[in-house]
């Protein structure tokens, strides 16, 4: 989500992969499909900026708290009280005024996922909680015992977990502040790409993977062939909603999802239009939900039929997810023009 000195070809062509699938999954939105994309596609951002943390980049806390501060919680706001403007004065008003206004506003801040709340953008909960997840694990990964940071990972997965299926007539713990509960069921897949790289180098990873991509590839096909199944086992879940199915099947889904993009990911090396998406992951995250509205009902106006259709198809859906990638990527060329809008829209590299 930062500017990254040195990139590495397959975490970006990684994000561009993922960013889709976060696309494709807003507008396919029950069904099989559904089902595969939503096992892994966050759990995957989550190990993807794992993977690109540095313990030692940062002095101290503090350092490593204002450089998230800026480029994490400033574009958040700024991103998410625009997308909150647009969807008040057109978006809200073009569908009658039957919403709050004002929930989603204060949602800005809590920026809970869940209770459909954050009407104008849904997806920015995973911003402040991403926030949050990467400061819980800055403090783990100074822990000197490998075996006490793995355990203390598992442990506050397992306490997220629970406290998405709490009832409580007291406290609502899917409403909590930034989604608390989901930062600590995403911290064994942060954690777990940091235990990585304290293992074995980034670059030495790709390495691996191509000096041995015959066993590779039996490996990408046994995780997809159990991915296909158990993800619909599992079925509908969604962590931004704290529907996270089975507690095994959600983490097991969620690595082998995980498995399957990294190795295709290093299998490509090289991809320009991956590569930039990549890049450009947090726009797109933060601006394709109220883009692909008006696409998709453009499009259901061209060919006859109702949209609710497009969002239970298929092909209509993959179309549509391809129609407002290409209109993020439009737009983004045309924001990067100015030196200060990249800069507090996330659009350097």
């Amino acid at each position: 989500m930062e500017k990254i000195k040195n990139r590495i070809s397959y975490i970006d062509i990684a994000k561009g992969i993922g960013i889709f699938l976060v696309i494709w999954g807003h507008i396919i939105l029950n069904g099989p499909a559904y089902n595969i994309i939503y096992a892994f596609h966050m759990p995957l951002f989550f190990f993807l900026s794992g993977l690109v943390f540095s313990k030692n980049k940062y002095k101290n806390i503090k350092e490593f708290f204002i450089k998230k501060i800026k480029t994490l919680i400033i574009p958040y706001l700024i991103l998410s009280f625009l997308t909150y403007v647009y969807w008040v004065l057109i978006e809200n008003r073009f569908n009658g005024n039957t919403n709050n206004v004002l929930n989603p506003f204060l949602q800005i801040f809590i920026a809970q996922g869940s209770s459909g709340y954050m009407l104008h953008n849904i997806p920015m909960w995973f911003i402040p909680c991403l926030f949050l997840v990467e400061h819980i694990c800055f403090f783990i990964s100074k822990i000197s015992k490998k075996y006490l940071r793995i355990l203390i990972s598992i442990l506050l997965g397992i306490i997220g977990y629970i406290l998405t299926i709490i009832q409580s007539d007291l406290i609502n713990f899917k409403e909590l502040f930034w989604s608390i509960e989901i930062v600590l069921v995403a911290i064994p897949f942060y954690m777990t790409a940091i235990e990585i790289v304290n293992i074995i180098s980034k670059e030495k990873l790709e390495n691996i993977v191509l000096d041995n991509k015959n066993i590779m590839t039996i490996i990408l096909i046994i995780c997809t062939v159990i991915l296909f199944f158990t993800a619909n086992v599992n079925g509908h879940i969604s962590m931004g909603s704290d529907k996270l199915g089975n507690i095994v099947l959600f983490y097991l889904n969620g690595f082998l999802g995980i498995i399957i993009i990294m190795l295709i990911a290093i299998f490509i090396r090289k991809n320009r239009l991956l590569e930039f998406m990549g890049k450009k992951s947090f726009f797109i995250m933060a601006t394709h939900f109220p883009v692909r509205k008006p696409i998709v009902l453009i499009f259901s106006k061209i060919i006859n039929i109702d949209s609710s259709v497009i969002y239970s198809n298929i092909p209509y859906s993959f179309i549509i997810a391809i129609i407002t990638l290409l209109v993020e990527i439009i737009i983004i060329k045309i924001l990067e023009k100015c030196k200060f809008i990249s800069k507090y829209f996330c659009l350097q590299n």
